[in-house]
C-alpha cells in the first residue's frame, strides 16, 4: 500500500477522506528532513484520517522523527485532526489571529452569525437547522495549544526553510507557506487548481473579497514553479489560475448586479437566483451549503457596496439591496 505520494524530493502529499463532503479529500503534505517532519493540513477529526496519517508516517519511514504542524487555516478540514495528534507532535503553528479565534467563546460567533443571516433574508426554519449545524459548534473541543505565527515568519524543517505569507480572504488569518529555492507554494486554500475558494462574509467590517483577491494579486510577486493546494491536484500554471479567479470573481459581481437592477433583493433571494455549479436546485440545497452561498453573495455584495456599484435599504428587521 503506497498511500503518500512523492510531489518533490522531501515532500509527500497525503490524500485525506473528508466523509460527507462535496470535496471528498483534503491534502496533507510531509516535508521530511534528516531530523524532523513537517505536517502542513493533517485533515478533519476522524479516525480514519488519524489511521492513514499514522500508516503514511510509518511507510515513509519517519514515525520516529520529531514532528510538527503548520495549519493553513482553522476551517474543520484542515485543522480537525491536531485534537488527536498533541501526543506525538512537537509543535502545532498556526496564524496568530486564527489562533486567538479559536480560543474564543465560538457560541457568541455563531449567534452573531445567525443574526447576520437573519438580516439577510434567511427563512427562520432554515436557521434553526444551523443553530444545530454552524462550523463554529464543529471544532473538536481539545485542540492543543498552537505556536501564533504571522508575516515573514520562517519555519525550518531540516535543510529546508518555509517562509509564512499571509493571505486572508478564504478566512481571516489564513497563511500560505513558501520555499523560495524550489520555488514552491502550499497554498491551502487560496488557491486551488480546479475549484473555486468559497471567499464568505467573515465580518461586515471588512471587505473580504477585496481582501481576498489583494492578497491574491500579491501571491504573483513570488516565482512559483508548482503549487501544492489544499483540495485537488499539483498544479504549475500559477499565474493563469490566479487570472482565472479574478475574471471569475469579477463575473460574479456582474452577475449580482444585473439581478439587483430589476428589483431589490436580499442576499438570500440573489443566492437563488445565482447560478451554482450544483446539480441540485436551489431549494434543494441542504442549509448549510445555502449558508455558504449566501456568505459568499455577502462578501460580493460588500466589495460591490464599498465601490459605490450598490446599495443596501433597510426594510423593518432586514436588508433589500439594489444598484
Amino acid at each position: 500500500m503506497n498511500l503518500g505520494q512523492k510531489v518533490e524530493e522531501g515532500i509527500f502529499r497525503v490524500r485525506i477522506p473528508i466523509e460527507g463532503s462535496p470535496l471528498k479529500e483534503v491534502n496533507a503534505y510531509l516535508i521530511v528532513s534528516s531530523k524532523k517532519v513537517l505536517i502542513v493540513d493533517p485533515g478533519p477529526n476522524h479516525p480514519l484520517c488519524l489511521e492513514i496519517l499514522r500508516l503514511v508516517l510509518k511507510e515513509s519511514e519517519v514515525d520516529n522523527k520529531e514532528k510538527e504542524v503548520f495549519v493553513t487555516h482553522f476551517h474543520l478540514d484542515h485543522i480537525g485532526l491536531c485534537a488527536k495528534l498533541d501526543g506525538m507532535v512537537l509543535r502545532f503553528f498556526l496564524n496568530e489571529i486564527e489562533a486567538q479565534i479559536i480560543e474564543e467563546k465560538l457560541d457568541e460567533r455563531q449567534k452573531e452569525a445567525l443574526k447576520l443571516m437573519k438580516q439577510h433574508g434567511f427563512p427562520e426554519n432554515e436557521l434553526e437547522a444551523l443553530k444545530i449545524y454552524h462550523p463554529a459548534k464543529a471544532l473538536p473541543p481539545f485542540l492543543p495549544s498552537f505556536h501564533p505565527v504571522k508575516e515573514g515568519y520562517k519555519l525550518l524543517s531540516g535543510e529546508t526553510e518555509l517562509i509564512v505569507i499571509e493571505t486572508p480572504g478564504h478566512s481571516p488569518g489564513h497563511c500560505c507557506l513558501y520555499e523560495p529555492n524550489k520555488r514552491i507554494l502550499f497554498s491551502g486554500d487560496h488557491l486551488l487548481k480546479e475549484i473555486t475558494p468559497n471567499v464568505s462574509l467573515w465580518s461586515e467590517e471588512v471587505d473580504v473579497l477585496n481582501l481576498y483577491l489583494t492578497n491574491l494579486k500579491r501571491l504573483t510577486e513570488l516565482e512559483v514553479k508548482i503549487v501544492l493546494p489544499g483540495h485537488g491536484d499539483p498544479f504549475s500554471e500559477f499565474e493563469k489560475r490566479i487570472g482565472e479567479l479574478e475574471r471569475h470573481h469579477a463575473e460574479r459581481c456582474n452577475e449580482i448586479l444585473n439581478l439587483v437592477k430589476n428589483r431589490p433583493l436580499t442576499a438570500y433571494e440573489i443566492a437563488s437566483l445565482m447560478r451554482w455549479d450544483v446539480k441540485e436546485k436551489w431549494d434543494d440545497l441542504p442549509t448549510f451549503q445555502k449558508w455558504l452561498g449566501v456568505s459568499e453573495v455577502l462578501a460580493h455584495l460588500i466589495y460591490l457596496e464599498r465601490q459605490k456599484k450598490i446599495k443596501r435599504m433597510r426594510r423593518k428587521d432586514y436588508y433589500l439591496w439594489t444598484a
